[in-house]
C-alpha cells in the first residue's frame, strides 16, 4: 500500500537540520528544490540488499540535481543496525556503491526520535514499523506520500511509487526551469 498525505500541519520539512554520517550538521534546507527520499536503514535486514540497490538504482537514474534520497541508519527495528556510523558508512560504500547522503544514526519513533522524524509521523500518522520505512517529501518540503518497508521502488514497484516519484522529480524540474530565481539549488553542494 501506499498512503497519499495531504499534509495536516503544512510542515515544512526542509526547514530541519540533521547530522551527517561523518557527523557534519546539514541543513536540510539545501535540499529545497529537490525531491527528497527520506528512509530509515539497516544493514543487517532481510530488505538490506535489495533496497540499497534500488535506492542506489533510482539515484542514478533521476540523477541528484532535482531528487535525493535521505538515508537514516536506524537500530530500533530487530537490532538490525548495531554497528557505528564509520562502520555502516565504510559498508554501504563498498556493497552498493552508495553515493546518496548517509545521514547520523537515530531514532524514527518514539520519545527519543530525531524532531524530523517526529514530524514525519505527526504530519503523515504514520509511524515507522520497520527498517527501509520511507516518506516523500516534494521539492517544496511538502510530505506527499509514506511507503511500508514492502514497497518496492524499482524491480517489483506494483505501487507505481518509481512513477510517482518520477512525476515528482518532473515538477521539480519545470518548477526550476519557470522559477528560476526560486531554484536554490543550482549552485549548492551535495553532500
Amino acid at each position: 500500500y501506499v498512503c497519499v498525505v495531504s499534509g495536516k500541519e503544512g510542515i515544512d520539512l526542509y526547514s530541519f537540520k540533521v547530522t551527517d554520517i561523518e557527523n557534519n550538521e546539514v541543513d536540510l534546507e539545501t535540499f529545497r528544490g529537490k525531491v527528497s527520499l527520506i528512509l530509515n536503514v539497516a544493514s543487517k535486514c532481510g530488505y538490506t540488499n535489495s533496497h540499497y540497490k534500488e535506492l542506489q538504482k533510482m539515484y542514478a537514474d533521476f540523477g541528484s540535481e532535482y531528487f535525493t534520497v535521505l538515508a537514516f541508519p536506524c537500530n530500533q527495528f530487530g537490532g538490525q543496525e548495531p554497528e557505528e556510523e564509520n562502520v555502516i558508512h565504510q559498508f554501504v560504500k563498498d556493497q552498493y556503491g552508495v553515493k546518496f547522503p548517509m545521514l547520523s544514526k537515530v531514532d524514527v519513533k518514539g520519545e527519543n526520535a530525531h524532531p524530523l522524524w517526529k514530524s514525519l509521523v505527526k504530519e503523515s500518522g504514520v509511524e515507522p514499523n520497520w527498517n527501509f520505512f520511507k516518506y516523500i517529501v516534494d521539492h517544496t518540503g511538502k510530505l506527499v506520500a509514506v511507503l511500508p518497508t514492502k514497497a518496492s521502488l524499482w524491480q517489483y514497484d506494483i505501487d507505481k511509487s518509481y512513477d510517482r516519484i518520477k512525476k515528482l522529480v518532473k515538477e521539480a524540474k519545470r518548477y526550476a526551469k519557470e522559477n528560476p530565481t526560486a531554484a536554490k539549488n543550482d549552485n549548492k553542494e551535495e553532500l
